[in-house]
């Protein structure tokens, strides 16, 4: 019978380093970890976190789909992104001749972002505290910013951990998994963008998508940069 998510929880935010590794003792056999943990922790993780992200500006019955919405996003988010990175990965090993051993790249990023919804889920009480303190709009925005770079760098030290015999072996494995790491924060970055909103501004109507969601992230960032240096040369 398959292990239940709850039981594999452990191994998927410490797995072992090595899958030819010596059996655990007699009682204390680990169980196995199969894709659909991979999936149910992200889907589970990134759910909790999104309910929580998405009560900013309380739970007002005109505002009660926000956090349901939220909770869709951000799992959809974390697997999308991480979906459109894999082509980029596979043109990686291919080239760098390495393309025998995605099988175990590929596990090691399934448990990663596992790992790091998990993550994700424990921080959530942290941003509710965060809410009933600090109520800005802006604040919000930028300490789930930080919630989620936590999570990110707790899912890339289990994914480093996972590839230290592939490393071993091959140091070119090294900077493979810094070029997906990468092209993984660039795609994240977009699509976080196009799922936008996430927290939902109480000042305007709860919606699952905004109308200008299929804009460019960098194209918007570059252009408010370029607006804030205007406001300062002209002070």
């Amino acid at each position: 019978m398959s292990p239940r998510l709850g039981e594999v929880i452990p191994q998927l935010l410490h797995p072992r380093t090595d899958l030819s590794a010596a059996p655990s003792p007699p009682g204390r056999a680990r169980a196995q970890i199969t894709w659909r943990h991979e999936l149910a922790a992200i889907v589970a993780g990134g759910m909790v976190y999104g309910l929580a992200l998405g009560t900013f500006g309380g739970l007002a019955p005109e505002r009660l789909l926000q956090p349901i919405f939220a909770a869709l996003k951000v799992p959809l988010l974390l697997l999308v992104s991480t979906l459109l990175t894999l082509p980029g990965l596979l043109v990686f090993n291919s080239v760098a001749g390495l393309r025998n051993d995605l099988p175990h790249v590929l596990r090691a990023i399934g448990t990663s972002q596992a790992a790091a919804s998990l993550v994700l889920a424990s921080l959530a009480p942290y941003t509710l505290f965060w809410y009933a303190h600090h109520p800005r709009y802006h604040h919000a925005t930028l300490f789930n910013g930080v919630m989620f770079a936590i999570a990110s760098l707790a899912g890339y030290h289990v994914l480093r951990r996972q590839c230290v015999p592939l490393v071993a072996r091959d140091p070119r494995h090294r900077w493979q998994l810094r070029g997906w790491l990468v092209l993984y924060v660039f795609v994240a970055i977009q699509c976080s963008w196009i799922f936008r909103p996430f927290l939902g501004d109480p000042h305007r109507p709860v919606q699952f998508l905004r109308s200008d969601a299929w804009g460019n992230a960098y194209v918007e960032l570059g252009d408010t940069l370029h607006k804030a240096l205007l406001r300062r040369n002209r002070r």
